[in-house]
């Protein structure tokens, strides 16, 4: 880890995800892949996002 890199800890207490901040983007750092916040914040907001990038075809109402 380096500076500009540090853990974010969920409520009680374990690492949740590692955040990395370079300038005006800052990364949320997974396991096993990484998301900008504000990807992360279109995401939620928008879960029609989701399935598109999916590719899969989902019911109305699911």
């Amino acid at each position: 880890m380096n500076d500009n890199e540090y853990p974010i800890l969920s409520e009680d207490g374990k690492q949740f995800c590692r955040c990395r901040r370079d300038g005006k983007t800052i990364l949320l750092i997974a396991k096993n892949c990484s998301l900008s916040l504000l990807q992360l914040e279109e995401q939620a907001m928008n879960p029609e996002i989701y399935r598109k990038s999916r590719g899969k075809k989902y019911k109305k109402g699911s």
